[in-house]
């Protein structure tokens, strides 16, 4: 088959239905089970889901619904990539001290009026609540840092997941350094119950193994 005439040709409606399904936030291998059917052990599913998903054209089409989204998404609300980014920026920039000052006398919570409309829209929360006796208590809660830096770095500094080092010569940790997380959770709770050389007997076969939850 000529690649050239692959890479050129439209999608198929398998390859339309998986993308929008990826798009959607579907995983690799539950997409292909979708779309694509048949009977697979789950190692192959994952593999041929990643397979699949790796395809210029899906990727590429992928790419152009995410793009239309975020046109109408931005043609209808007037917030676009570089709000999206302004708004990561000031949760990063969010400080405690921009709304609270304390010294040995106790701590003060600055007056609104202060306050920026940017510094405003990071309060997570904010309470007052009064004890029997008087003494006023007031909780202040900024949105949370870490999923904004979570969301900022997975995005401009990926870190590649790479499998641990293994000794060539060793097949045991080569064998188990092999399988992905459905199996060895699979494996552990089979140790736990006494039937590991069961379970360990069909992945060796390729007869294993489901994604937790998933039916028979």
């Amino acid at each position: 088959m000529d690649l050239r005439l692959a890479e050129n040709r439209p999608l198929t409606a398998h390859e339309e239905s998986y993308a929008l399904l990826l798009f959607q936030g579907t995983s690799q291998w539950k997409a292909h089970e979708t779309v694509y059917g048949g009977k697979m052990n789950h190692l192959s599913r994952v593999t041929e889901g990643k397979r699949v998903a790796n395809r210029p054209k899906v990727r590429a089409r992928i790419a152009e619904l995410q793009a239309m989204t975020a046109a109408v998404f931005t043609e209808e609300t007037g917030i676009d990539e570089a709000r999206v980014k302004q708004e990561y920026v000031d949760l990063l920039n969010a400080n405690y001290l921009d709304y609270v000052e304390w010294d040995e006398k106790g701590i003060k919570v600055k007056a609104s009026s202060t306050l920026t409309r940017d510094q405003v829209k990071v309060i997570r929360s904010i309470k007052q609540r009064t004890s029997p006796n008087g003494d006023i208590t007031i909780d202040l809660e900024l949105a949370d840092r870490t999923k904004a830096l979570e969301a900022v770095s997975s995005r401009l500094w990926p870190v590649p997941k790479e499998p641990p080092a293994v000794p060539a010569g060793n097949n045991t940790l080569n064998f188990f350094g092999s399988l992905s997380t459905p199996v060895l959770d699979a494996l552990l709770e089979a140790a736990a119950s006494g039937r590991l050389s069961e379970v360990v007997a069909k992945v060796v076969e390729g007869r294993v193994i489901r994604e937790p939850g998933e039916n028979e």
